[in-house]
């Protein structure tokens, strides 16, 4: 079996993060996605309360009999990808791990903590989310190894941007009509 673990803050979930966990099923590239929103310690400007953004991400679960969601990060106090990536090896030792990122964050992932274990031990699935994918990561034929570009759709979607319509009141088309009734409801990023 495959899982991909789908990280993010998810702040809020949307179309293209929906589009890419069904492309990856869709064409059995993975057989399970787990979203895992990071907790409120990760440095992101405007984060909500974790409980939101579970609560948000749950829809895909909800929808998806092969989505799921998980708050691991959100109950640990300083979680590195490894170590969230052994936490679901551990729960299931016969499959294998796949970390779904983008292109953005494939490039900084000399920075990562214990990078070349990760390299080592999991797989990565990469979705291009700009034009150019010209890279300037210096890896071992080893380590490329374990990454795979996907191309999955290129929705021009994010969470900025909506939370920036919802500020200036303007329509919001780009995630699911109950998300937003979700933020609505609990007069979020107003």
């Amino acid at each position: 079996m495959k899982i991909g673990i789908f990280g993010g803050s998810f702040n809020p979930p949307h179309r293209a993060h929906y589009a890419i966990a069904k492309y990856l099923l869709n064409n059995k590239i993975v057989d399970q996605i787990i979203f895992v929103p990071t907790g409120i310690h990760y440095q992101k400007e405007g984060l909500i309360d974790d409980v939101h953004r579970m609560n948000m991400i749950s829809y895909f679960a909800i929808r998806e009999p092969n989505m799921s969601v998980s708050d691991y990060e959100l109950k640990n106090k300083r979680v590195y990808t490894y170590q969230t990536l052994d936490y679901f090896q551990s729960i299931y030792p016969e499959a294998d791990i796949y970390f779904i990122l983008g292109l953005d964050n494939l490039l900084e992932i000399k920075t990562w903590k214990e990078y070349q274990y990760l390299l080592k031990k999991y797989h990565f699935l990469c979705v291009d989310r700009k034009i150019d994918q010209e890279t300037d990561i210096h890896l071992t034929k080893e380590e490329w190894k374990h990454i795979h570009f996907i191309d999955a759709p290129k929705l021009m979607i994010s969470s900025t941007m909506i939370r920036k319509k919802i500020k200036e009141n303007q329509e919001v088309l780009e995630t699911f009509p109950p998300i937003l009734e979700y933020i609505k409801q609990n007069h979020l990023y107003e």
